[in-house]
């Protein structure tokens, strides 16, 4: 049997957070991850996560999480969902989430050193994008143009 491990901890900030209860009266908590990071310029860049609770711990975690609120998921599972919006089929990524930290202050973004582990970041010692090196054909030309001439 083939193995596999799928296991999330992201962090980031809880948007539209809202426990719906489906027909069959099952709970569901869905929400939003922001997550924030600095580019190599400078320039900030937000990804947006969804996420999902369901069952008993929808309803535990909809007691625990706000809106704006930084997060962490510390336990949770990477999903694809197939679900019907406003009769229209759709399909998706999420994040299953089974439990989750909340933060009192944002953590630096990830590629950025706390002042506890050493300072911020040497940018004379990040690498830069080196040249592209120029294709190759996997075969010789004349291969490709109808055999080499004996």
């Amino acid at each position: 049997m083939p193995m596999s491990i799928n296991l999330v901890v992201i962090d980031g900030v809880a948007k539209d957070v809202a426990l719906r209860y489906a027909t069959d009266g099952k709970p569901e908590l869905r929400f939003t991850l922001a997550q924030t990071a600095i580019g190599p310029e400078g320039q900030t860049w937000v990804s947006y996560w969804p996420c999902c609770a369901v069952g008993a711990a929808a309803e535990r975690l909809a007691s625990e999480i706000e809106d704006g609120q930084h997060l962490i998921v510390t336990s949770g599972k990477l999903t694809y969902k197939k679900r019907t919006v406003k009769g229209v089929e759709q399909s998706r990524m999420e994040i299953l989430v089974w439990s989750v930290d909340r933060l009192s202050t944002p953590l630096p973004p990830a590629h950025e050193a706390s002042p506890e582990y050493g300072g911020g970041v040497d940018e004379g010692a990040l690498p830069t994008q080196a040249p592209r090196a120029p294709r190759r054909r996997p075969y010789p030309k004349a291969a490709l143009d109808g055999g080499f001439q004996h």
